[in-house]
């Protein structure tokens, strides 16, 4: 999706369906997409997603009225806390210092609505997203969320393996930026 490569994206889909990995786990990885491509990629990979389905799918009924704003602050900041780690009170206050709007976001929105919906584990989550950001070339925020893949236990092979598979899809340089940046994780 990252990529735009929209009938390659259908292709994977059909060959994940083909493989028995669940439908709802590929609805929720476009979904997600998202946070971090905008609406327009994840509408069309949604559009995609729906065409390599060949069959109705029905998401989750979970209500998304604005009245669980609390509740999904409180789950924001659980998921955010267990992907930053020691790191996270310095994220808020830099985010924050940035932006206040965004910083909330982040937690409730992010987090708390999109992140933390039980469909996928979040070490899962953490490496599609990972993907996503080197494919984009989003260096500071890969860094991120390779450590948060981490921190939520993925190992160095995933993340790693992550980084190779997502590297076929942008050019070599932006490879090797995001294998760079993957080394000084685990030499922290």
């Amino acid at each position: 999706m990252a990529a735009g490569k929209w009938r390659l994206l259908k292709h994977l889909i059909r060959e994940a369906l083909s493989d028995r990995v669940p439908i709802s786990r590929i609805y929720e990885v476009i979904l997600q997409s998202y946070l971090f491509l905008g609406y327009p990629k994840a509408l069309e990979g949604m559009k995609v997603f729906r065409d390599a389905c060949d069959k109705d799918f029905q998401p989750s009924k979970l209500n998304y009225s604005f009245r669980y704003w609390s509740e999904w602050k409180i789950r924001g900041i659980v998921l955010c806390e267990k992907v930053y780690g020691k790191k996270f009170e310095r994220l808020l206050d830099r985010v924050g210092e940035i932006s206040p709007e965004l910083s909330e976001w982040m937690i409730v929105e992010g987090y708390g609505k999109v992140l933390a919906r039980g469909v996928l584990a979040g070490v899962v989550r953490e490496l599609c997203i990972v993907a996503i950001l080197l494919v984009t070339s989003d260096l500071n925020q890969l860094h991120s969320h390779m450590r948060g893949a981490k921190n939520l236990g993925a190992g160095k092979r995933d993340i790693k393996e992550t980084l190779e598979i997502a590297g076929q899809f942008c050019a070599k340089s932006k490879l090797n930026r995001g294998l760079k940046l993957f080394n000084t994780i685990f030499e922290e």
